[in-house]
């Protein structure tokens, strides 16, 4: 506050004036692993999956909208899957709920992806997966242009979903995704 690099609170201080911020958590991913068989096109949920009563209301509201056949699946390691369940769908969002699994979509169990500003939630809009990255990634639009909303990342560690990045803009003001304020980010 009161710098001249400020966001709000403009003021004449210069901006090395600011105290240095603590350092940056690092978050290693997961190596990479073989995606035969997986993707986001033509993926079928198994059934495990299909028997969790929220995959089932996901299924039911998707069932006569296109959003329906948006199944994606990914393998995160030999012996655990990544399966995305679609949701709902709006004029510019898509939403979907994210399944851990065993191998064939054995014992299933939500994904934990935390927030800055909420608690853990297995839901994304606007979501994907990476598999070069090992991150799932979200664009919660406030209005169509996305001038406005929460932009996301979160990288697979081997065990858990971390959030590693992510930007927010309260307003809508024509800002474009890339210039919205950080209100987290690892290394």
């Amino acid at each position: 506050m009161d710098t001249v690099t400020a966001l709000r609170r403009r003021g004449s201080r210069p901006a090395l004036s600011v105290p240095e911020g603590p350092s940056l958590p690092v978050v290693t991913p997961a190596p990479a692993v073989s995606q035969a068989g997986f993707g986001d096109q033509n993926q079928i949920l198994p059934a495990a999956l299909e028997a969790v009563p929220a995959v089932a209301a996901c299924r039911a509201e998707t069932a006569d909208h296109w959003i329906g056949k948006e199944v994606m699946s990914a393998r995160l390691d030999s012996s655990t899957e990544l399966w995305a369940v679609p949701c709902f769908a709006g004029a510019y969002n898509m939403g979907h709920d994210w399944y851990i699994t065993g191998p064939g979509g054995r014992d299933p169990r939500p994904a934990r992806l935390a927030s800055t500003s909420d608690e853990p939630t297995p839901s994304t809009i606007n979501g994907g997966y990476s598999p070069e990255t090992r991150t799932i990634t979200a664009f919660a639009k406030g209005r169509g242009v996305g001038d406005c909303g929460t932009a996301s990342t979160w990288t697979w560690t081997g065990r858990e979903f971390v959030l590693t990045e992510e930007s927010e803009m309260r307003e809508c003001w024509g800002v474009p995704a890339d210039y919205w304020p950080s209100t987290w980010r690892t290394r």
